[in-house]
């Protein structure tokens, strides 16, 4: 027996807690990731659509389907986000047009000169060779060694908190590049482990009374680190000093952060499952 879960048309970051939740509580064995309606995500939604049906299939052992949309519209736009490429590769695809119709928009949709995306899932194996590799290309994308190094090292210590601190072995990422008046550069990572809280939990000595914005303020202070290793800690620490906007959610706690100083720190009225971590670098 299968179950559906279902993909809004338009899918924010402040809906996507309604797709991910509870998600381990599902005990069919067949998942069926319906994406037929979708035709918008914005940039941090793009790592839970990419990392769920990873997370189903790997973590918890499901059989996925990925039901595609019967638009073509939407078909293009999910290969402009990079979804169509990721699902092709690993998952079994339900086609509402035929399988020719689909991989000839696969092949001819040509993505706008102005802006490109890129999505995927970041593992422990595969880590290294996509720094190695995929990485390159964001230098000769924008012609830059400096925003490129910062970059990658923004990502690198992204992805180490996945795996150091999250409980989980796999995370989604994504990053979006535009050149449409001021140039910009987005990197967007998620996981859906055990969240700030917990982890911030075993090395600091807060009551359960105290919000979730508040252990993330603590995370993002130097030598702070949810392993409790005096000296570490320094990469959100550092993100935050150089980078221009920074928004971390986890748990019902978001802040937002611009030019190193916290702006924004609040509680939300829902429960982001993991973290969620966007910054933009503009330049």
């Amino acid at each position: 027996m299968s179950v559906i879960i279902s993909v809004p048309s338009r899918l924010t970051y402040f809906n996507i807690q309604k797709v991910i939740f509870n998600i381990e509580s599902l005990t069919d064995h067949e998942i069926v990731f319906d994406l037929s309606k979708l035709n918008y995500v914005d940039p941090e939604g793009l790592n839970y659509i990419a990392l769920m049906p990873f997370y189903l299939q790997k973590i918890l052992l499901k059989k996925i389907k990925i039901r595609l949309p019967e638009i073509e519209e939407s078909i293009s736009y999910l290969h402009f986000t990079g979804l169509l490429d990721t699902y092709f590769r690993n998952f079994e695809v339900q086609y509402y047009n035929c399988v020719e119709d689909v991989m000839f928009l696969k092949k001819t949709f040509n993505r706008s000169g102005w802006q490109k995306a890129k999505i995927g899932i970041i593992t422990p194996n595969t880590f290294q060779s996509f720094l190695a590799n995929e990485l390159a290309n964001v230098e000769r994308l924008i012609s830059s060694s400096n925003i490129s190094s910062t970059f990658c090292f923004c990502f690198y210590e992204l992805v180490r908190n996945i795996f150091d601190h999250s409980g989980e072995t796999i995370g989604g990422f994504s990053f979006h590049y535009k050149t449409n008046g001021q140039k910009s550069l987005s990197l967007s990572i998620a996981d859906i482990g055990r969240g700030i809280r917990n982890t911030m939990s075993e090395v600091l000595d807060f009551n359960d009374s105290i919000d979730d914005h508040m252990f993330i303020q603590e995370a993002i202070k130097p030598g702070v680190s949810g392993t409790g290793i005096i000296g570490r800690g320094l990469g959100l620490a550092k993100i935050v000093e150089i980078i221009d906007q920074v928004q971390i959610t986890s748990g019902k706690g978001q802040i937002k952060t611009f030019e190193g100083r916290v702006k924004q720190s609040e509680v939300l009225n829902y429960s982001l499952k993991g973290t969620s971590i966007f910054l933009k670098i503009q330049f």
